[in-house]
């Protein structure tokens, strides 16, 4: 069945299309076409332990830090596909050296789907570089630290040039940072998601989860705050679609330059790293 290929919720957020026959195979993630050779095409397609449900079972955090550090300039979308190709590591016969490699590749893949469903259900399936827009002030006061459960669109605002909102009080800062990350020459823009109507948390908590009201946010698939915790429903959390997509934190984004200045920087304008989720920063760190 091809349902043992991806996960079901890979066909949600139109990412089934990416598995391609070997001869398209490219290791520029997202921008172009996944492939796969006819041996990993049978694993995925005969071996339980390759699905969306168990894959991570079988690669261990120390290998996917390692396999990082190697690999990941293969799958960062700062890049353009011609400057990936002239990287030796990121030949065909390199990603499709191991299995641990193999896993390593579906990691990835399964940690975009996560944040590509965090998007709103237009968005689903579009890639996330092709948003833009971004509007800069300057801003000097103190970012209040927390400020839990949700909030109503009155108490948000639209950040210029986007189609998204945040909490009132804490765009000024966040369009300082930009504004700094700008004179360093990194462009934070776009991201992917934002304030999050708390009818949209409780629409993906009927999706990824057995009970929506009483199912523990780790026991949804995907991992899904329950309604009125999740700092998206306050507008004080952001994730940025122009990062490495990966959830295991600080040693799978290395090299990426956006990811890197945040975290040397965010901190600075009051916002901190969900560690087990790269492209979520908030107010909190949670």
């Amino acid at each position: 069945s091809m349902k043992n290929i991806l996960n079901p919720v890979l066909s949600v957020a139109g990412i089934s299309n990416k598995v391609q026959a070997a001869d398209d195979f490219n290791p520029y993630y997202d921008v172009t076409q996944w492939g796969y050779s006819p041996d990993e095409l049978y694993k995925l397609r005969n071996d339980p332990s390759y699905s969306y449900y168990q894959n991570l079972e079988n690669i261990s955090q120390e290998k996917i830090d390692e396999l990082s550090e190697k690999y990941g300039k293969c799958f960062d979308v700062s890049k353009t596909n011609y400057e990936v190709e002239k990287m030796s590591e990121c030949s065909k016969d390199r990603l499709r050296g191991s299995d641990d490699i193999f896993r390593y590749r579906l990691t990835l893949l399964d940690e975009e789907t996560l944040s590509l469903l965090e998007q709103k259900p237009e968005d689903i399936g579009k890639d996330p570089v092709d948003d833009g827009g971004r509007a800069i002030i300057n801003a000097g006061t103190a970012i209040p630290p927390s400020g839990g459960g949700s909030v109503g669109i009155e108490q948000t605002s639209e950040i210029p040039g986007t189609n998204k909102r945040i909490n009132t009080e804490i765009l000024p800062q966040f369009l300082q940072m930009l504004d700094a990350a700008k004179a360093d020459k990194i462009d934070l823009m776009p991201i992917s998601s934002a304030w999050r109507d708390p009818a949209k948390q409780i629409e993906l908590r009927k999706a990824h989860c057995a009970d929506w009201q009483n199912t523990p946010s780790g026991d949804c698939n995907p991992p899904t705050a329950k309604p009125g915790t999740s700092k998206h429903e306050s507008g004080r959390a952001i994730d940025f679609s122009n990062m490495c997509f990966s959830r295991n934190g600080s040693s799978s984004c290395k090299g990426n330059a956006r990811w890197e200045w945040l975290k040397a920087n965010a901190a600075t304008y009051g916002f901190y790293p969900l560690k087990s989720e790269a492209w979520h920063w908030s107010t909190t760190g949670s």
